[in-house]
């Protein structure tokens, strides 16, 4: 018994070595795989697709077939959602109800992939709520007649308005993308073909503004572009339809115009005020975005009501008054950019104010009043610009005033009369056209004594303005002389009336030459050798076949004086500055 139990002792004991013999040929191996660097193969990864990496990284082809084929598995649920409302198990209401709860479900589910990262399959769920949702919508309101065009706008409204929401809280681009576009492609021929236009206009509008925030809040910068796009396009169709009675007929005749210049008013508050609050609480540069959208805004809506307003003959004053409280707004916070880095907000508020100032000036005021105030406002921008603005944009904005209110005074017209008309009584003064003369003199004044801050920038308007004064002064004097040379005579002979035009021209070209040697008048000896060659054509072509000897004797002599004390005074006043 002994023996055996030896026996067994030695058998484990051989067991036990050859185990420690093995496991120090593993040790073994296992050091020279390290020491060679043995590496195994690691087992191939499915191939991925390199369509959009950046959008949707490491998807398979498995994986796009798999998210594709449950899409079309959702969208056979919409199916027999209908074969069911077909076949009378559902009423239409009742499927209408479901086949929206079924959207609204993938557009959950839609948002919990996004949740969970998975972004390619939330953007397939989503594009399934919209095929799902926008026709379904869209029948029901036009074939089916369930729900009526005010209820098919609430739905549509607050269904793009969830999915809206939800699509930036999980930061679904393409969700947001695909549901901007199925709302205005699905509400453009709902008011079409259901008539509400005024109705369809505020939803475009809304969404246009939801757009709007979200490319502030999230940086989404494409789809307001489109939106913009097509309330834009709403916008000229109600002001199309609302500006002639006799084309609100048929689907079109429940529009109530004044809704309708509402609806315009709304449209450029809502965008302006958009870009307000994004430049003064955002802190935002005003993109171009910005600028061509407020411009389309103020031209479709403003000048839309304008010409609804006189259609109806009502609210008209108070289109003026609104654009003048924006105007004097705008400006205010035009002046809060003026020292900034970038003046892009500064151009963009000013020139916005001067638009709305414009048109309120235009709206609100009578020919005489519109002078008078367009004169202030350019006598106002000189000022500012010479003590705020360093640059050209309130110089031109003053320039484009005064051109206005000589425009309307008709001082050009008078201006040029006095120097092609064949009787003296043709050109006749009114009191208006001496206040537009005195109110073109006192910016030019302006422009001279504030001239210390002057750039060489803004030496363009600067010259305009005297041409322009220029011009009125040269038309007045030839009035005040021929009217004092006629006394109580009905006319002045014609060739008396060109001498006292040629004795003008050359006098004031060799004033123009002295007047030049002041520092801060240089500009007007740009204007001495074009009148000397005015003067010179005009003798040819119009003193020799309208005068009589003596007063071409007398045109000759004083236009022969001119050309030579002219040149010789601006040459005194170049060799004093050398």
């Amino acid at each position: 018994m002994e023996k055996r139990i030896n026996d067994i002792e030695k058998s484990l004991q051989k067991i036990v070595e050859r185990l420690d013999s093995m496991e120090s040929l593993l040790d073994s191996l296992k050091q020279r795989r390290v020491s060679e660097n043995i590496q195994i193969q690691e087992p191939e990864k499915p191939e991925t697709i390199s369509l959009f990496p950046k959008i949707f990284p490491g998807i398979t082809r498995i994986r796009i077939f798999s998210v594709i084929g449950r899409t079309f598995l959702i969208l056979a649920g919409a199916f027999l959602l209908r074969a069911f409302t077909e076949s009378e198990t559902f009423t239409p209401i009742i499927g209408a109800i479901i086949g929206l709860f079924y959207a609204l479900l993938w557009l959950l589910v839609s948002g919990r992939s996004a949740r969970m990262q998975d972004s390619f399959s939330a953007s397939f769920y989503g594009i399934s709520s919209v095929l799902i949702a926008f026709p379904l919508i869209f029948e029901t309101s036009t074939k089916l007649n369930i729900f009526s065009p005010f209820q098919t706008a609430i739905i549509l409204f607050v269904f793009t308005a969830f999915a809206l929401i939800l699509s930036s809280y999980r930061k679904m681009r393409s969700v947001y993308i695909f549901f901007v576009l199925a709302a205005l492609l699905t509400a453009f021929p709902l008011m079409i073909k259901s008539g509400k236009v005024e109705l369809y206009s505020i939803f475009v509008m809304l969404i246009s503004l939801s757009t709007l925030i979200l490319k502030y809040l999230r940086n989404w910068h494409v789809v307001p572009w489109i939106s913009a796009f097509f309330v834009n396009l709403s916008m000229l169709f109600l002001v199309y339809l609302s500006s002639s009675p006799e084309k609100l007929t048929g689907r079109y005749s429940e529009i109530s115009v004044t809704f309708s210049l509402v609806i315009l008013i709304s449209f450029i508050i809502v965008y302006l005020s958009g870009f307000i609050t994004a430049t003064l609480l955002l802190k935002r540069r005003i993109s171009f975005f910005g600028m061509f959208q407020s411009l389309f805004a103020l031209v479709i809506g403003l000048f839309g009501a304008i010409s609804i307003t006189h259609g109806i003959g009502i609210g008209y004053y108070i289109l003026g008054v609104f654009a003048l409280v924006f105007a004097i707004s705008f400006y205010f916070i035009a002046f809060k950019y003026v020292n900034a880095e970038e003046k892009v907000n500064f151009y963009y508020y000013a020139w916005m104010a001067f638009i709305l100032a414009f048109a309120a000036i235009w709206i609100l005021f009578s020919k005489d009043i519109k002078i008078v105030s367009l004169g202030i406002m350019s006598i106002a921008s000189i000022i500012l610009t010479k003590s705020i603005d360093r640059h050209t944009t309130l110089s031109i904005q003053s320039l484009l005033y005064l051109f206005t209110a000589a425009w309307i005074s008709n001082l050009f017209k008078f201006s040029f009369s006095s120097f092609i008309a064949t009787q003296h009584s043709l050109f006749v003064m009114s009191p208006i056209l001496i206040f537009s003369l005195m109110l073109i003199t006192i910016v030019y004044i302006l422009h001279v004594l504030l001239g210390k801050h002057t750039e060489a920038k803004i030496q363009i308007p600067r010259f305009i303005v005297l041409l322009i004064t220029v011009i009125g002064i040269f038309g007045f004097i030839v009035f005040i002389v021929s009217h004092a040379l006629a006394f109580n005579e009905d006319t002045v002979e014609l060739h008396k009336l060109e001498l006292i035009r040629t004795i003008i021209l050359s006098v004031s070209t060799v004033l123009l030459a002295w007047l030049s040697n002041k520092s801060k008048l240089s500009e007007l000896s740009y204007l001495v050798y074009p009148i000397l060659l005015f003067t010179g054509v005009k003798l040819l072509f119009k003193d020799l076949g309208e005068g009589t000897p003596m007063t071409l004797f007398v045109g000759f002599v004083i236009y022969g004086i001119a050309l030579i004390s002219a040149p010789k005074i601006k040459r005194k006043k170049q060799e004093s500055m050398d």
